[in-house]
């Protein structure tokens, strides 16, 4: 449904290897667990409907990641 490249924090600091990549400057460092809220409320506010989502543990671990997972508004 959604997708974002990942880009590491030691990667979103060096400027050399963004512009050696060809990673924009608008791209900033985002976690992994922020990235994915991001995706929910797009889903959310897209219309599409509600329904399973599976995580590993490290996801889990974030308590607004998994409050916005099961608010229905």
């Amino acid at each position: 449904m959604a997708y974002q490249l990942y880009l590491p924090q030691e990667w979103a600091k060096d400027r050399a290897r963004r512009r050696k990549a060809g990673v924009p400057a608008r791209i900033k460092f985002k976690t992994k667990q922020e990235i994915a809220l991001e995706q929910i409320r797009w889903a959310r506010e897209a219309g599409l409907p509600g329904g399973v989502a599976l995580t590993d543990a490290d996801y889990g671990r974030d308590a607004k990641l998994r409050r916005a997972s099961r608010s229905r508004d």
